[in-house]
């Protein structure tokens, strides 16, 4: 039998290792669920941005009110909105890059929480873990046994005596 790190509660043995890893796939999963969430709503918002300022050209009479609200949702979802040109439709306002910009730190820190499940899961399962370590020793014939070997006589070599002189 192994033995693991007990605590008693209220005459119940509960094993540290296992409460410690329930708690931690816990926060790990709702924290997964918080950085998915997280990255759809940063990509929406891109998108949104994005699709405000392809339509700035397509009202002219308010074209400075629509940049003005594309700024802003700019700012809301972490991105510079650049001033769109009138020929490429408004693709230039929000340029890939920038889009990275805001993705790249949200999807770090999914992979960061999937990382963390993974190793709180491999924590609650300590317990069923087997590492196995065992030493087996089986007699193989025609092979003599250490004992029955003949012992060589070791080749000695010439040392220099290291002169010492007392004074």
């Amino acid at each position: 039998m192994k033995e693991m790190l007990t605590v008693r509660v209220k005459g119940r043995y509960l094993v540290v290792p296992k409460l410690v890893g329930a708690f931690f796939v816990v926060v790990a999963a709702l924290m997964l669920v918080y950085a998915s969430l997280d990255a759809v709503t940063a990509w929406d918002r891109v998108q949104d941005v994005r699709s405000c300022a392809s339509g700035i050209y397509s009202d002219e009479e308010k074209i400075v009110d629509t940049y003005q609200l594309c700024v802003l949702k700019g700012m809301a979802a972490g991105v510079y909105v650049y001033p769109p040109q009138r020929f490429d439709g408004g693709k230039s306002a929000v340029p890939d890059e920038e889009l990275w910009a805001v993705m790249m730190p949200k999807l770090a820190a999914w992979l960061f929480w999937v990382l963390v499940l993974i190793l709180a899961v491999l924590l609650y399962q300590w317990g069923k873990l087997v590492i196995p370590v065992e030493e087996q020793v089986q007699e193989v014939a025609d092979v003599p046994k250490p004992a029955e070997t003949e012992k060589k006589p070791r080749r000695r070599t010439a040392r220099k005596k290291a002169s010492t002189t007392k004074k």
